[in-house]
């Protein structure tokens, strides 16, 4: 049974429809008949059960393997051969190539009668060091004899010839939801003297983490990608368009190899920066103390198919604001234009104050929304046609004996008083 598996292990199979199920065999022998049951199973309804049969046959030229190494630079790498058997062989190691000398070497001080135990393995250790900008090739042969068979699997190794960095990096950026269109120029170093044109095809490497976002939203278009004889010497550029439409905030780097059509690569790394985007809209919600309010709404992702996010207010938002769900699966647009994933915001005010404001932020692999979230108290407005509880007017008669009595005016009998006494005080001088 080992000898058969299915990857992946666990399958999704629509409404009345069909899929393939992969069924991959690892034969342990020449001569036996192998032999396994491949079942399905679901705990709705029974099982599928399937007989599966296989003979193994001699082993032919396997997949390529590629090394790359910088020119006059000796890379190194590891074959890892595994015995296919359920018993010991004893293996030998050799390499094929018609590069110069010493470009492709195995790294083993034995390399003849070499015991593999059971379904074991052995590393193959070997160098590659290229001498120009050129591709290489090599084959890493192992024989063994074994059920009778005189066995050999061929290994084809392709060497590529890399240019030292240049040190040269690139940087790019703009605002999420913005399109950012620029041209690179790029000018390969060590070409040596060309003798005919040159043509030049190129590769963009994704970081996997951001492979599905750069996947959508990046595009390199080759502009020049060919260079005369003599255009090395006056530093002739190739050059490639840049289109860069992020739908969200995202600060990573690729890698953009440049390979020359009769061998040789180049890479050059660019880094790549798209900021906050714009609010895409603004939430007001009034809410009195010690009580709190709430607002809904609906949001469909704007790309098609289902997608997971993430919901959450920024960290310099005022935790009187939260959200509901703060994570799920936001739905595609339906055709009637109804659904949609439901949004809960509430805002719970603490104690009055100036008004305050958050920022929600919806978040899925490709797409961002972004929400200016108010809070603020209702306005307060007087009451006009309420009858007072306590009777605060005078009575007309007291009122009208209270308005009888003059006041006394002291700073008029002041002045008199000082004016009475004035002449005495003259006389007295004299």
């Amino acid at each position: 049974p080992s000898n058969f598996y299915a990857d992946p292990a666990t399958i999704n199979i629509p409404p009345y429809e069909a899929v393939d199920v992969p069924v991959w065999f690892n034969p342990s022998s020449l001569r036996e008949l192998q032999t396994a049951q491949v079942s399905l199973s679901t705990p709705d309804i029974d099982d599928w059960v399937f007989d599966c049969t296989g003979r193994g046959i001699p082993p032919t030229t396997m997949d390529e393997v590629l090394v790359t190494a910088a020119v006059g630079m000796p890379s190194s790498a590891v074959l890892d051969f595994r015995n296919p058997f359920n018993e010991p062989i004893s293996v030998s190691v050799g390499m094929k190539t018609s590069e110069r000398p010493k470009t492709f070497e195995i790294v083993m001080k034995k390399t003849e009668q070499i015991t593999i135990g059971p379904l074991l393995s052995l590393q193959i250790p070997y160098a590659f060091t290229p001498q120009r900008m050129m591709d290489c090739h090599a084959e890493i042969e192992v024989r063994t004899q074994a059920e009778g068979h005189k066995l050999r699997w061929m290994f084809p190794i392709k060497g590529v010839a890399e240019a030292p960095r240049s040190g040269r990096s690139f940087k790019y950026s703009c605002k999420a939801r913005q399109q950012l269109d620029v041209v690179m120029e790029v000018v390969p170093n060590g070409l040596g003297e060309l003798q005919e044109t040159e043509y030049f095809t190129h590769e963009v490497l994704f970081p996997s983490d951001h492979e599905q976002l750069l996947g959508r939203c990046l595009q390199v278009v080759p502009l020049q990608t060919e260079i005369q004889p003599g255009g090395e010497k006056t530093g002739q550029p190739l050059r490639f368009r840049l289109l860069f439409e992020p739908l969200r905030p995202v600060e990573t780097s690729i890698e953009l190899l440049v390979m020359k059509a009769s061998g040789g690569r180049w890479r050059y790394s660019v880094l790549l920066e798209a900021s906050e985007p714009e609010v895409d809209d603004v939430i007001e919600i009034e809410a009195p103390l010690g009580r709190g309010a709430s607002v809904s709404f609906r949001l469909f992702n704007s790309l098609s198919g289902f997608a997971p996010f993430r919901a959450y207010f920024t960290p310099d938002s005022p935790p009187e604001f939260t959200v509901f769900p703060a994570e799920g699966v936001l739905e595609p647009p339906s055709e009637t234009g109804e659904g949609g994933t439901p949004f809960l915001i509430s805002y719970a005010p603490k104690e009055y104050g100036k008004q305050l404001i958050g920022r929600l932020v919806i978040l899925t692999t490709e797409m961002q929304w972004t929400y200016e979230v108010r809070g603020q108290h209702p306005k307060y407005v007087a009451p006009t046609d309420m009858e007072p509880k306590v009777d605060s007017r005078l009575p007309i008669e007291m009122a009208s004996q209270l308005g009888t009595h003059s006041r006394r005016n002291y700073v008029k009998e002041n002045l008199l008083s000082v004016g009475k006494r004035a002449p005495h005080e003259s006389s007295g001088l004299r």
